[in-house]
């Protein structure tokens, strides 16, 4: 992720950041630029997932294979081994 600086556009480098809860993080950012040396505090909000982790496909995976007659979950492995 790239911080620009809000009052003349260089790059910003975050120095410190904290939690403030499980879906929001406040960065303390430094300008750059020498000119400016503004300091500035950002806001990180986490707002959607665009793919659930792995782990929890792999867990409704295993409960719908569960659910299928032995004969079915057979026929899909043997579709999908070679």
């Amino acid at each position: 992720m790239r911080i620009s600086c809000a009052h003349c556009g260089a790059k910003a480098t975050v120095v410190s950041s904290r939690k403030l809860s499980a879906r929001v993080t406040e960065a303390t950012c430094q300008c750059s630029n020498n000119d400016c040396a503004a300091r500035t505090v950002v806001r990180v909000v986490y707002d959607h997932t665009l793919t659930p982790p792995l782990s929890s496909c792999l867990n409704e995976l295993h409960e719908r294979l569960a659910t299928m007659p032995v004969a079915e979950v057979r026929r899909l492995l043997e579709q999908y081994a070679g």
